[in-house]
């Protein structure tokens, strides 16, 4: 029954296998006692398809009993506590506590390097669970780092169409998306998407998963039409296999809300997001770094909106919550930064809007590099801002806020370098273009 659960989760019957373990754990805990390693390993069997499956509390409650009982039995260096290690360690970067997540991994990649070696599977498959970790720390040349060495090794060990060559590609390409790399991202995720359909099937959630990621980096691409598509179609594969509450099923629904954004359907868009708020809200609590990003996600809709007031209040909290739970460096704390100063500006309040996109740029230029579209973006929406500020001096001419503004302005984003002259409807639009160039 154990292995028919273990086959069944492989093929992406998650219900099913969950099922199936519980009966295990039930049978082997009533039979063989609550010490017993099998049954021990059962639970642990048991919380690993819960966490899959978004029960990401009681999955944590049960992995954290199965270390505990693994220490005490087995002891630290035992290969089965390390890996019950590992496994709660993956739960709570899934919780957003990135730093003990972070902690733990760092300690099993340790372990298991010192005692298999580096070419062995399990440290190889450790090093890519910490380099997710560091990607969503915002550590994202180290994430790269280890994530170039790992599908190094699984693409020369195992083989380029083995299950964890494929999840070492998707992983480093959501990497490389998130350094600006979209185009060698966008590749490689047709390839992973090639081949999880190939190797296992259209309804695998793999599969799911793959087609998901590459319709978010067409999406920044600005591929919005084939991007809607594909996020539709993940939305409604989610909701048929996983259910309407599952915490892949919210995400794939808050990507789908962000392109019809994107494609100025902000009534449609605002519904979504709103309803990706609540449930993330209720499932993962206040706190949880997803729950923050479906509000700034909202916000930037209510903006597109017209609604400065509600936006601007949701993005002061999705700031500061950053700044307390991410630090004051990380890549989402200066996107939030930079979210409030474009809607400050929107509201008139140019000066704190300027000072604000001066830091982000600054922060930008020094972590992320004079290239990357968020530095281009930042140096956009400042130049804009700036041109706004002159042009509440009625002493300065049009002629030298233009000048101001074009020498500032970069083409690649697309906003135009000659800016209307009279209208301030025109000129907030800008602000709204440069709005649209991201997402949360």
């Amino acid at each position: 029954m154990r292995n028919l659960a273990n086959t069944l989760r492989e093929q992406g019957q998650l219900d099913e296998a969950a099922k199936m373990q519980k009966e295990v754990f039930e049978k082997t805990r009533r039979i063989l006692g609550e010490e017993h390693l099998d049954t021990i390993k059962a639970m642990g069997n048991l919380a690993n398809r819960l966490g899959e499956q978004g029960q990401l509390e009681e999955g944590a409650e049960m992995q954290k009993e199965v270390v505990e009982k693994r220490k005490q039995i087995l002891g630290e260096e035992h290969l089965d506590t390390i890996s019950a290690i590992g496994n709660l360690a993956i739960t709570l970067q899934r919780q957003g506590q990135l730093d003990k997540a972070a902690r733990m991994q760092k300690e099993v990649l340790e372990k298991t390097k010192r005692i298999l070696g580096e070419e062995h599977s399990d440290t190889i498959w450790a090093m890519g669970n910490l380099a997710i970790t560091l990607g969503r720390q915002g550590q994202l040349d180290e994430a790269a780092g280890m994530e170039k060495e790992v599908l190094e090794k699984t693409k020369r060990i195992l083989g380029e169409e083995h299950s964890d060559t494929i999840w070492a590609m998707g992983n480093l390409a959501s990497t490389l998306g998130k350094q600006g790399q979209l185009d060698e991202a966008a590749e490689m995720e047709k390839e992973v998407l090639e081949k999880t359909k190939r190797i296992l099937g259209e309804e695998h959630s793999d599969t799911i998963w793959a087609m998901g990621n590459l319709a978010s980096t067409l999406g920044k691409q600005g591929q919005l039409d084939e991007a809607a598509e594909m996020e539709k179609e993940v939305l409604e594969k989610r909701k048929r296999i996983l259910g309407e509450e599952h915490l892949d099923t919210i995400l794939a629904m808050g990507n789908l809300a962000i392109t019809l954004r994107e494609q100025d359907q902000l009534e449609e868009a605002a519904k979504m997001k709103k309803e990706v708020l609540e449930k993330r809200r209720r499932i993962l609590g206040e706190e949880h770094l997803d729950t923050i990003s479906a509000m700034g996600n909202l916000a930037a809709t209510l903006a597109d909106q017209g609604e400065l007031q509600e936006a601007a209040k949701i993005e002061k909290e999705v700031l500061e919550k950053r700044k307390r739970i991410l630090g004051e460096e990380h890549p989402d704390t200066i996107l939030a930064m930079s979210n409030l100063a474009i809607t400050l500006g929107d509201q008139g309040q140019l000066e704190e809007a300027a000072k604000m996109q001066k830091e982000v740029l600054e922060k930008r230029k020094r972590i992320l590099g004079e290239e990357h579209p968020d530095t281009i973006l930042a140096k956009n929406s400042l130049a804009i801002i700036l041109g706004h500020h002159i042009l509440q001096d009625q002493e300065q001419s049009q002629a030298a806020t233009d000048a101001q503004i074009q020498a500032a302005l970069v083409e690649p984003l697309g906003v135009p370098s000659s800016l209307p002259h009279t209208s301030s409807r025109k000129r907030t639009k800008l602000l709204l273009l440069l709005r649209r160039k991201r997402k949360e």
